[in-house]
């Protein structure tokens, strides 16, 4: 870079620094929390997708509730948050906004109107709830077509050299992998998701690719999908843009636990260049009709920061889309009770908890299928009806294994009730399914369970009446239970026609009344005590403006305690900067924020605080600032480091609040 441009530069970031300087004090935002959907009319099958966002400062945000989706069917469902960060600095402070999103991909059932209720959340500890949502669910392929997400182009888009979006060629690859970004570390080799499949060749630059299993499967079969990311330069954030759509499909998310949060970089050479790979999700994909069935593009962006977060370079990226073929399942050898679901290897078991009971005693029936397939839509085979039992609904329960294979156990449990003695054998219950390695059809059966049963039917009648209805019969003491019968010695209640006594003079002579009487002067009185005590706390006086200092420097403190123990040591920094300078405004009657820092010093010194005390004011608040945005130069990490700012800060609010001031002179 010659002389001349390398002083426009320096003159333009000076420019730049200046406007920053000039602008009006930045403000956190209030929380919202919005929900909205890609359309609001779908066709029956069709998937759309319902996304709520909530928008918050450094609140902390906990115990987050879906909505109830009327009906609809959920094809997937986030584990958590996506999350993105933007940072506003500007008249003494830094704001941070934080983006939390949630995004379900639904499918239409029945035709109608939909409304979709309201999404929860806590935001530091208060409940927020988001609008709720009209959707219209017509004929199948009479809906409204998915929108098309648009590719954001970087601004800087067009500028030669340092702000084009492909990467430097002569850079060095090595060097490039040192400057990965802290949230892009490498984890150890147990804990890395599996590799992509090895590629002979590779486009130019930075890419997404998505990679099946397989592009040809039957109805129900899995077909895993995985989006890996290919970098060859340092990437500060990254931020999925449109997901991708699986309509046809059910669709499960098996994103490995290292993948979720962060990027989990490898190193591979393709085509010769050295690149980063990051496995960014994956699919367990289940194709629910047959036909050619379309996995469509991820979009996704990727972006460079400089020092104060403003985004320098920004890069879209999209992948291709992917064609499954579904091939339907063969008819010949098909059970005639056949359930489209069961397709994958599964094995079938059930048990009692005993085998031997008396009448009207509870015994627990356990249905278990194990094995290798779609477990949150396979169907247990039901329990026939069993004669001289009641059987109350039954509970179900699922259990999914981590795994590029979805795999796992359904289990379903029923309560039973003998009502008479007697043996009963429980028929073997048959699961039919299709096994897609090896094309065929199989069946699982479970072994056959003889229950005795003992007692008396009569006596648990018996029994079962007195306890009451709704439950087990309990045994009964001895003997037959007694009649319920009214003695004719007791005689029923019967009220008096008339009063015999006049109540209105009785509390006329009573205590009561002249307590009454007294209410209201008495009332009157302690409202007007009132408003004068609240009148008096109110008053801008000196003592009311160091009250609320202290009350202020409490919050605060704490808040910083609390960001010291978390090992948040941007966030307690700026505790500490806000404590000091809303301190000095409630002592001086008038606002300090956005002086700098000389500004600050004659101030503090014209109205009579020690030259001593404000050179410490002055040190504190530069060392926030260097710790908040130089954290690299000494200042800021460290719990020790943290504890010691921490002391400073209230050792040197005793000293502001104890000092004596002049007032200010016009």
């Amino acid at each position: 870079m010659s002389r001349m441009p390398r002083v426009a530069l320096f003159v333009l970031a000076g420019a730049a620094l200046a406007i920053v300087g000039a602008a009006p004090p930045a403000r956190a935002q209030a929380p919202s929390f919005v929900a909205e959907l890609d359309r609001n009319t779908v066709g029956a099958g069709d998937t759309f997708t319902y996304q709520v966002t909530l928008n918050a400062a450094n609140e902390s945000i906990d115990g987050f509730q879906p909505p109830a989706f009327g009906g609809l069917r959920v094809l997937s469902a986030p584990r958590g948050p996506s999350r993105s960060t933007q940072m506003q600095i500007g008249g003494g402070g830094t704001f941070i906004q934080n983006s939390y999103s949630w995004v379900f991909q639904l499918a239409g059932t029945q035709k109608g109107a939909v409304n979709i209720g309201p999404a929860r959340v806590r935001v530091d500890g208060r409940e927020m709830k988001s609008n709720t949502v009209n959707l219209r669910v017509v004929d199948a392929g009479a809906g409204a077509p998915a929108p098309r997400a648009q590719r954001s182009r970087s601004p800087f888009a067009g500028f030669p050299g340092f702000f084009d979006d492909e990467p430097d060629p002569q850079a060095d690859p090595q060097q490039q992998q040192q400057q990965q970004p802290q949230q892009q570390q490498q984890q150890p080799a147990e804990s890395e998701p599996s590799r992509p499949p090895a590629m002979s060749s590779a486009p130019a630059g930075n890419f997404i690719r998505a990679v099946p299993d397989k592009t040809r499967a039957f109805v129900g079969e899995q077909v895993t999908v995985s989006w890996y990311l290919y970098i060859t330069q340092r990437v500060d954030k990254y931020e999925p843009k449109t997901e991708a759509h699986t309509d046809g499909f059910w669709s499960d998310d098996i994103t490995p636990p290292v993948a979720r949060g962060q990027l989990s970089l490898h190193n591979e050479t393709v085509g010769g260049r050295a690149y980063q790979v990051a496995l960014l999700s994956r699919k367990a994909l289940f194709p629910l009709q047959p036909g050619k069935l379309t996995v469509t593009p991820l979009e996704a962006e990727i972006a460079q920061v400089d020092f104060f977060g403003a985004t320098l370079r920004r890069q879209g990226l999209k992948t291709e889309p992917i064609t499954i073929e579904a091939v339907p399942l063969p008819k010949a050898g098909q059970p005639a009770d056949f359930d489209a679901a069961s397709v994958g290897k599964f094995a079938i078991a059930a048990h009692v908890d005993r085998a031997t009971v008396g009448v009207g005693e509870a015994v627990t029936l356990t249905v278990e299928v194990k094995g290798q397939g779609n477990l949150r839509n396979l169907r247990v085979p039901a329990l026939p009806p069993l004669d001289g039992w009641k059987a109350y609904p039954p509970k179900s329960s699922l259990s999914v294994q981590p795994g590029e294979v979805m795999g796992g156990s359904k289990t379903v449990e029923y309560l039973l009730l003998p009502e008479r003695p007697g043996t009963t054998m429980l028929t073997s219950l048959t699961l039919p399914y299709f096994d897609p390695e090896a094309k065929a059809y199989a069946v699982a059966k479970t072994d056959p369970l003889r229950l005795e049963v003992t007692g008396d039917a009569a006596v648990a009648g018996h029994a079962g009446t007195a306890g009451g209805a709704g439950g087990p019969a309990q045994s009964p003491s001895a003997g037959a239970p007694a009649e319920n019968v009214i003695g004719a010695e007791i005689r029923p209640i019967r009220a008096p026609a008339t009063l015999k006594r006049d109540l209105g003079t009785t509390f006329y002579r009573s205590s009561g009344f002249r307590a009454l009487l007294l209410l209201p002067p008495l009332g009157f009185g302690a409202t007007v005590l009132v408003a004068r005590l609240r009148e008096r706390l109110g008053g801008n006086t000196e003592r009311t403006r160091r009250r609320r200092a202290r009350q202020l420097v409490r919050r605060r403190l704490s808040a910083a305690e609390q960001h010291r123990d978390a090992g948040r040591a941007g966030d307690l920094y700026i505790e500490i900067e806000r404590v000091l300078r809303d301190l000095l405004a409630a002592r001086l009657g008038c606002s300090v924020t956005g002086l700098r820092m000389d500004e600050l010093g004659a101030l503090l010194r014209a109205r009579g605080l020690p030259d001593e005390t404000v050179a410490r004011v002055v040190a504190e608040l530069e060392e926030c600032d260097l710790a908040r945005f130089a954290p690299g130069s000494g200042g800021g990490g460290g719990r020790e480091r943290m504890s010691a700012s921490l002391d400073r800060a209230a050792e040197l609010i005793e000293v502001i609040e104890k000092a004596p001031l002049r007032e200010e002179t016009a």
